[in-house]
Protein backbone atom coordinates (compact mmCIF):
# COMPACT_ATOMS: atom_id res chain seq x y z
CA UNK A 1 0.00 0.00 0.00
CA UNK A 2 2.87 2.35 0.81
CA UNK A 3 4.41 1.79 -2.62
CA UNK A 4 1.20 2.89 -4.34
CA UNK A 5 0.92 5.92 -2.09
CA UNK A 6 4.48 7.01 -2.95
CA UNK A 7 3.84 6.39 -6.66
CA UNK A 8 0.69 8.52 -6.60
CA UNK A 9 2.52 11.32 -4.74
CA UNK A 10 5.32 11.28 -7.32
CA UNK A 11 2.90 11.34 -10.25
CA UNK A 12 0.86 14.13 -8.69
CA UNK A 13 3.99 16.24 -8.12
CA UNK A 14 5.03 15.59 -11.72
CA UNK A 15 1.67 16.67 -13.14
CA UNK A 16 1.49 19.69 -10.83
CA UNK A 17 4.89 20.80 -12.13
CA UNK A 18 3.91 20.17 -15.75
CA UNK A 19 0.71 22.17 -15.33
CA UNK A 20 2.83 25.21 -14.48
CA UNK A 21 4.59 25.00 -17.87
CA UNK A 22 3.28 26.59 -21.05
CA UNK A 23 3.02 24.62 -24.29
CA UNK A 24 3.87 25.75 -27.80
CA UNK A 25 3.47 22.76 -30.15
CA UNK A 26 5.77 20.06 -28.82
CA UNK A 27 7.72 22.54 -26.71
CA UNK A 28 7.06 23.11 -23.03
CA UNK A 29 8.61 26.16 -21.46
CA UNK A 30 8.62 27.83 -18.10
CA UNK A 31 10.47 30.42 -16.07
CA UNK A 32 12.11 29.92 -12.69
CA UNK A 33 14.04 31.96 -10.17
CA UNK A 34 17.08 30.21 -8.76
CA UNK A 35 20.05 31.13 -6.58
CA UNK A 36 23.24 31.69 -8.58
CA UNK A 37 25.20 29.10 -6.60
CA UNK A 38 22.62 26.38 -7.44
CA UNK A 39 22.68 27.03 -11.20
CA UNK A 40 24.99 24.13 -12.11
CA UNK A 41 23.02 21.70 -9.93
CA UNK A 42 19.76 22.70 -11.63
CA UNK A 43 21.28 22.28 -15.09
CA UNK A 44 22.62 18.85 -14.14
CA UNK A 45 19.22 17.73 -12.86
CA UNK A 46 17.26 19.08 -15.83
CA UNK A 47 19.56 17.87 -18.59
CA UNK A 48 19.38 14.12 -18.94
CA UNK A 49 22.51 12.12 -19.63
CA UNK A 50 22.77 9.19 -22.05
CA UNK A 51 22.93 6.45 -19.42
CA UNK A 52 19.94 7.34 -17.27
CA UNK A 53 17.29 5.61 -19.38
CA UNK A 54 15.32 8.71 -20.26
CA UNK A 55 17.03 9.47 -23.57
CA UNK A 56 17.08 5.97 -25.03
CA UNK A 57 13.98 6.21 -27.27
CA UNK A 58 13.36 9.93 -27.62
CA UNK A 59 16.00 12.54 -28.17
CA UNK A 60 15.47 15.30 -25.65
CA UNK A 61 16.52 18.86 -26.30
CA UNK A 62 16.77 21.34 -23.51
CA UNK A 63 17.50 25.01 -23.84
CA UNK A 64 18.42 26.92 -20.71
CA UNK A 65 18.52 30.65 -21.22
CA UNK A 66 19.33 33.25 -18.62
CA UNK A 67 17.17 36.34 -18.73
CA UNK A 68 19.08 39.20 -17.17
CA UNK A 69 16.37 41.83 -17.39
CA UNK A 70 12.86 41.67 -16.10
CA UNK A 71 10.33 44.02 -14.63
CA UNK A 72 9.42 41.45 -11.97
CA UNK A 73 10.83 41.67 -8.47
CA UNK A 74 12.85 38.57 -7.58
CA UNK A 75 11.52 36.47 -4.70
CA UNK A 76 13.20 36.51 -1.32
CA UNK A 77 15.54 33.61 -0.56
CA UNK A 78 17.37 33.11 2.72
CA UNK A 79 19.86 30.30 3.13
CA UNK A 80 19.11 28.35 6.31
CA UNK A 81 20.66 25.47 8.20
CA UNK A 82 19.20 23.14 10.83
CA UNK A 83 19.58 25.76 13.58
CA UNK A 84 18.29 28.85 11.77
CA UNK A 85 15.50 27.00 9.94
CA UNK A 86 13.14 27.18 12.94
CA UNK A 87 13.63 30.91 13.44
CA UNK A 88 13.20 31.58 9.72
CA UNK A 89 9.91 29.63 9.67
CA UNK A 90 8.71 31.51 12.76
CA UNK A 91 9.48 34.89 11.15
CA UNK A 92 7.89 33.83 7.83
CA UNK A 93 4.55 33.21 9.59
CA UNK A 94 4.36 36.96 10.25
CA UNK A 95 5.54 38.01 6.80
CA UNK A 96 8.35 37.53 4.31
CA UNK A 97 10.91 40.26 3.80
CA UNK A 98 11.01 41.90 0.39
CA UNK A 99 13.90 41.47 -2.02
CA UNK A 100 17.23 42.85 -0.67
CA UNK A 101 15.82 43.62 2.79
CA UNK A 102 17.56 42.53 5.96
CA UNK A 103 16.63 39.09 7.25
CA UNK A 104 14.66 39.52 10.50
CA UNK A 105 15.32 35.90 11.49
CA UNK A 106 18.84 36.88 12.52
CA UNK A 107 17.38 39.15 15.18
CA UNK A 108 14.92 36.43 16.18
CA UNK A 109 17.80 33.97 16.77
CA UNK A 110 19.29 36.41 19.26
CA UNK A 111 16.24 37.94 20.91
CA UNK A 112 13.75 35.05 21.06
CA UNK A 113 15.61 32.89 23.63
CA UNK A 114 16.27 35.96 25.81
CA UNK A 115 12.67 37.21 25.64
CA UNK A 116 11.35 33.69 26.28
CA UNK A 117 13.53 33.49 29.40
CA UNK A 118 12.33 36.90 30.61
CA UNK A 119 8.70 35.96 29.98
CA UNK A 120 8.89 32.50 31.53
CA UNK A 121 11.37 33.33 34.29
CA UNK A 122 11.90 29.79 35.60
CA UNK A 123 15.53 28.67 35.79
CA UNK A 124 14.75 25.04 36.61
CA UNK A 125 12.34 24.59 33.73
CA UNK A 126 14.75 26.33 31.35
CA UNK A 127 17.60 24.09 32.52
CA UNK A 128 15.53 20.96 31.87
CA UNK A 129 14.60 22.21 28.41
CA UNK A 130 18.25 22.98 27.68
CA UNK A 131 19.42 19.52 28.80
CA UNK A 132 16.66 17.76 26.86
CA UNK A 133 17.31 19.73 23.67
CA UNK A 134 21.08 19.20 24.00
CA UNK A 135 20.57 15.43 24.27
CA UNK A 136 18.32 15.50 21.20
CA UNK A 137 20.90 17.49 19.22
CA UNK A 138 23.84 15.31 20.27
CA UNK A 139 22.11 11.97 19.58
CA UNK A 140 19.97 12.97 16.57
CA UNK A 141 21.55 10.36 14.30
CA UNK A 142 20.82 7.49 16.71
CA UNK A 143 17.26 8.66 17.37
Amino acid sequence: MLVYHLYVQKERALYDSMNKLQQNGNLFYGYIWSPKDKEELIKAILCCSEGDGYTSDIEQLMFIEQIKWTSLTPPTFFETNEFTWFFQEMVDTYGIARYQEANPAVFACISFPFLFAVMFGDIGHGLLLFIFSSVLCLFRDQL
